[in-house]
């Protein structure tokens, strides 16, 4: 499973996945992409996330 092979990775390239996957979600929740019934449960979720304002009080260094 990937997300488990993730964690073998080198700790700085998790990081830099993980503030991947952040900017992905923000992405997704943008409501000026297209949204039918194919993603509309990634975008509601990713919309979710976005605003409970938890991503932007995510400080992720690059070390």
């Amino acid at each position: 499973m990937f997300a488990k092979a993730v964690l073998t990775y080198h700790r700085t390239l998790q990081q830099e996945l993980f503030r991947t996957v952040i900017e992905i979600i923000k992405a997704v929740a943008s409501d000026e992409n297209w949204v039918d019934d194919r993603n509309k449960a990634s975008h509601d979720t990713a919309k979710a996330i976005v605003e409970t304002g938890v991503l932007e009080d995510t400080y992720l260094p690059y070390i």
